[in-house]
C-alpha cells in the first residue's frame, strides 16, 4: 500500500525525478570521518549497530532506523526510488538518497546534506532529521557523542542522566557542533556581502575570510529569512536598507551569543513571502542565497500591470471582476484535482476574461500562482496549491470572490476513503484480477455516493493507477481526515477461504474523540453483511500501519477474497461493488451519528 503521490504538489514530484543519480551512490566507507562517536538515544547509549556514525562534510549521519524507530518513529525505505519515509507524532518527513531536499508537513525544507548510502547502509543526517521532526540534538566534542532526545514539555531538551552507559559528566553537554571541533575554535569572519542590481541574477553572495563551519537558516511567517554563521565574526556594515530589489527590502547583521555560542546573524526583511535557496561554495568561502526563482516566475506570461485591475489576490481571495457580464455562480464547474494539488474553475459561455494563458503568482505558503486559460471555448481559472484547500465561491454585483480555506473550514465531516495497493503494487492477485482494481472501483462508487452530500467531503488517497506509500495515506487522513477507512480484497493459498472481515487498531488516541475504531469496525463489518450477505469472518485488531499510525478513527475492510474464484467473481462484479459502496455510505452516516468530528 502507498500514499507519496497522492500528496505530491508539482514541485515534489520535480523534486524527486531525476535520472542515474544512484549510479555511484554506495560510497566507500574510506571517504568519510569515521572516528568512533557514541549515540545515545532518549538516555541510552544504541550498541552494536549496524552502522557507527561517521562524519561527512562535517555533518554527523546516522543509520536511519536504528536511531529513530526506538523514539518511536515508523521507518519505511522504498528501496526502487531511494526514499525514506519517517513518521513520528503526526509529521512525516520525506527523503531520497543523495537528494538535499526533503519534504516535511506539505513543505520543501533543505537538509545540511543528503541522505547517503555507505557500505550498503542507509545513513542520514542527525541534527537536521531530528529537528524537523521536533527532536533535540546536543553534541558533546569532549566525549565524542551525540544525544538524541524527545522534548515533552515544550522548554527544552530532555534532561540528561550524569551517566549513560560508559560516559560520564553528561552535565557538561552543551548545544554544539555537528563537527569534531567546538564552534568557538572555528575563526573566520563575513568581510563581504554582494548586492546584485536590476540586470544581474537576483542572487546575493555571502563572503568569508575562511571556511565556514555550521551554517543554519530559518525562514519566518513575517517574511523574514534569518541566516546564522556559528563562530564567525563580522567587518561588514550592521544594516543594508532601501534596496532596490523586488525581493529584499533591507539586510541587517549582528553577533548573536544566547547559546554561548559566538555566531553572525543575517536577516534579509522581504517584500513578500517567497521562494529561495541557498548553497556553499566548494572552498566554504561563500554562501549564496538566490531569489532568482522570483524573477524567473514573474516573466511567465504574468498578468499586464493594466489589467490587475480586473483580477487581484488580496486576505487569501482572489477577485475577478464581472465587467458588467452577466453570470451566475451556480454556473460556475469546479474540478477538484486535490492529488496533483489543482483545482479548477470553469466558467459558463458568454463569461470571459480579458487575456488567456497567463498566471497571477501568488508565492505563499498555502498557494504557487492562479493559471487563466480557455477549456473548449470556456474560460477557466486554475488553483496550484502548496497544500490541499477547499475554495469558496461567492459574488456581489461587481465581482466574483473565490475563497481560499482549508477543507475543515469548509466541511463539517470529512471521510479518507484509501483503495489500497495501485501502480505497480498490484496487491492480491486471482483469476487474473488484481486487487488494486477492484478496490478503486469500490472507492470511486463510495465518492459517488457523497457527490451532492454538502456536509461530507470525500477524499480518495488515489484517484488513479498510481503507487503511494503507506506513510504518505497516514499523513493524508492525519492532515485531512475525520474519519478514515482503508478497502482491501482478501487471499489465501486456501482457495476454499471466504468471507468478509474488518479490522480496527487500539491506539488509544481516537477514545479522545468520544468513538474508538473498535465501534467504528463493528458498524462497518454488520452493515457489508447486511447489503452482501455475506460470510463474517468477524472483527479483528491488528497493527496495519494505515489504520495504527493515523490519529482518527480508521478501520480496514477486507470486502472478500480474490483467491476465491466463486468470491473472486463476486467482487469484481459491479452489482457487488455498489452494494460494498452502499454499505459504506451507511457506516459513514451511522458513525457520524454517534461521533462528532471537532473543529
Amino acid at each position: 500500500m502507498s500514499l507519496l503521490r497522492g500528496l505530491s504538489v508539482a514541485a515534489f514530484v520535480a523534486l524527486f525525478s531525476f535520472s542515474d543519480v544512484y549510479a555511484s551512490d554506495n560510497v566507500a566507507i574510506n571517504k568519510y570521518y569515521s572516528k568512533e562517536i557514541d549515540l545515545v538515544v532518549n538516555d541510552t547509549m544504541l550498541k552494536n549497530l549496524p552502522m557507527n556514525p561517521l562524519f561527512y562534510e562535517n555533518y554527523l549521519l546516522v543509520p536511519s532506523r536504528e536511531v529513530f524507530v526506538p523514539l518511536g518513529a515508523y521507518v519505511e525505505y522504498e528501496k526502487n526510488d531511494k526514499k525514506v519515509f519517517i513518521l513520528y507524532n503526526e509529521k512525516l518527513l520525506t527523503l531520497q538518497v543523495n537528494n538535499k531536499f526533503a519534504m516535511v508537513g506539505g513543505e520543501i525544507i533543505e537538509l545540511d546534506i543528503p541522505p547517503k548510502i555507505i557500505a550498503n547502509k542507509l545513513m542520514i543526517p542527525l541534527r537536521s532529521v531530528s529537528e524537523n521532526l521536533g527532536l533535540e540534538v546536543v553534541w558533546d566534542s569532549k566525549h565524542n557523542a551525540a544525544y538524541v532526545n524527545e522534548v515533552s514539555n515544550g522548554l527544552g531538551p530532555a534532561v540528561l542522566s550524569a551517566e549513560v552507559g560508559d560516559i560520564d559528566g553528561a552535565s557538561e553537554i552543551d548545544d554544539g557542533p555537528t563537527v569534531d571541533e567546538p564552534f568557538e575554535d572555528i575563526s573566520t569572519t563575513i568581510n563581504d556581502i554582494k548586492i546584485p542590481n536590476k540586470d544581474e541574477k537576483n542572487q546575493f553572495i555571502i563572503g568569508f575570510s575562511g571556511p565556514i563551519g555550521r551554517f543554519e537558516k530559518d525562514f519566518i511567517k513575517d517574511n523574514r529569512l534569518i541566516l546564522d554563521f556559528y563562530g564567525t565574526n563580522y567587518s561588514v556594515g550592521n544594516t543594508y536598507n532601501n534596496l532596490d530589489n523586488e525581493a529584499v527590502k533591507e539586510i541587517r547583521i549582528g553577533k548573536d551569543t544566547s547559546d554561548g555560542i559566538t555566531k553572525t546573524r543575517i536577516v534579509f526583511e522581504l517584500n513578500k513571502s517567497i521562494e529561495y535557496s541557498s548553497t556553499i561554495s566548494e572552498d566554504k568561502r561563500y554562501v549564496f542565497v538566490d531569489f532568482s526563482i522570483l524573477k524567473e516566475t514573474a516573466n511567465q506570461n504574468t498578468i499586464p500591470t493594466n489589467e490587475q485591475n480586473e483580477i487581484s489576490f488580496n486576505n487569501a481571495t482572489l477577485s475577478i471582476s464581472k465587467n458588467g457580464q452577466g453570470i451566475d455562480i451556480k454556473d460556475i464547474i469546479e474540478f477538484d484535482d486535490y492529488n496533483n494539488k489543482k483545482y479548477s474553475f470553469v466558467f459558463p459561455e458568454g463569461f470571459s476574461i480579458s487575456y488567456n494563458n497567463s498566471r497571477l503568482n501568488v508565492g505563499d505558503s498555502k498557494v504557487d500562482y492562479f493559471e487563466f486559460s480557455t477549456v473548449n471555448g470556456l474560460c477557466a481559472a486554475t488553483l496550484y496549491e502548496k497544500q490541499i484547500l477547499s475554495p469558496v465561491i461567492s459574488e456581489d454585483q461587481e465581482n466574483i470572490y473565490i475563497t481560499l480555506v482549508q477543507p475543515k473550514e469548509r466541511y463539517n465531516k470529512i471521510v479518507i476513503i484509501d483503495p489500497g495497493h495501485g501502480g505497480h503494487d498490484p496487491g492480491a492477485q486471482g483469476f487474473g484480477r488484481d486487487e488494486k482494481d477492484i478496490i478503486f472501483s469500490i472507492a470511486n462508487k463510495v465518492g459517488e455516493l457523497f457527490k451532492d452530500v454538502p456536509d461530507i467531503k470525500i477524499y480518495l488517497t488515489r484517484t488513479e493507477d498510481i503507487f503511494i506509500t503507506r506513510p504518505d495515506r497516514v499523513a493524508f487522513a492525519n492532515e485531512l481526515g475525520d474519519l478514515f477507512i482503508s478497502v482491501h480484497a482478501n487471499a489465501s493459498t486456501n482457495q476454499a477461504a471466504k468471507g468478509i472481515e474488518t479490522y480496527y487498531y487500539n491506539n488509544g488516541i481516537v477514545n479522545s474523540l468520544g468513538v474508538s475504531s473498535k465501534k467504528i469496525a463493528e458498524i462497518a463489518q454488520k452493515n457489508i453483511l447486511r447489503a452482501t450477505n455475506g460470510v463474517d469472518r468477524k472483527v479483528k485488531t491488528e497493527a496495519f500501519d494505515v489504520i495504527k499510525f493515523t490519529n482518527i478513527p480508521a478501520i480496514l475492510m477486507e470486502v472478500g477474497f480474490i483467491s476465491n474464484e466463486a468470491e473472486s467473481n463476486l467482487i469484481a462484479s459491479d452489482s457487488y461493488q455498489q452494494l460494498v459502496a452502499e454499505s459504506i455510505k451507511e457506516t459513514i452516516y451511522d458513525s457520524f451519528e454517534i461521533y462528532t468530528p471537532k473543529r
